[in-house]
């Protein structure tokens, strides 16, 4: 399925894309390391929306930004479109300037990476004996990435079958990692919030609290 041009996920490639080719406008930007840098993007932005691995967008992508954070004016500036903007350092000849947009854009590279999970088979399992012990193990398929608010990065769970709990039925689980990684499909021991999806219409929400938390779990 192909990635939407508009969306959280899609901000960085689209940024990317657009600066990229913005900058190879400029006079004699094809052949110099700029042009190199805006290959790149490129690259990365089409990859991405072509639906190729994203352990293989994630890195291109990162790369075109690490590269333009530090500027050394004027012998070293391999920034991207409008990506001149910053703060500058030093004096006389040569002034180090530390480039804001792209170091901004570093906070989209989590959501990329948090993307990846969608699609995903996943298991959580029991944390420690409780009221989840007659509902887990659960497993299912990771079908969103959300954010309510400040609450950032929230997967949305759907187990193979629906369960109850206190006699509501419930389709759905969002699950966030308790040390605020982002979830690794396979990996052990991985200690997450478990909050009831009793109501799909409160997806729709900005707020977290409409989803009780029950209990922590265990996802791999």
């Amino acid at each position: 399925m192909k990635k939407p041009l508009f969306g959280t996920e899609s901000i960085l490639p689209v940024v990317a894309l657009i600066f990229s080719l913005v900058n190879l406008t400029n006079p004699g930007a094809l052949l110099s390391l700029s042009g190199l840098v805006s290959v790149i993007g490129i690259i990365g932005s089409i990859l991405y929306f072509i639906d190729f691995h994203m352990r293989i967008v994630i890195p291109v992508l990162y790369i075109w930004i690490i590269v333009q954070i530090i500027s050394v004016e004027p012998y070293f500036n391999l920034t991207q479109g409008f990506f001149n903007m910053g703060v500058s350092l030093g004096a006389n000849d040569s002034e180090i300037v530390i480039n804001i947009i792209p170091s901004i854009l570093l906070s989209t590279i989590v959501i990329l990476r948090a993307s990846r999970l969608v699609g995903k088979r996943i298991t959580i399992s029991e944390f420690r004996e409780g009221s989840l012990s007659d509902i887990l193990p659960l497993e299912g398929t990771i079908t969103k990435r959300m954010d309510f608010g400040s609450e950032k990065n929230w997967m949305l769970f759907k187990p193979d079958k629906p369960f109850y709990y206190d006699d509501a039925l419930v389709p759905y689980v969002l699950i966030k990692r308790k040390d605020g990684k982002i979830i690794k499909s396979g990996a052990k021991n991985q200690i997450i919030f478990f909050r009831l999806v009793s109501n799909e219409i409160y997806l729709q929400s900005n707020a977290i609290e409409n989803f009780p938390f029950i209990e922590w779990a265990i996802c791999r």
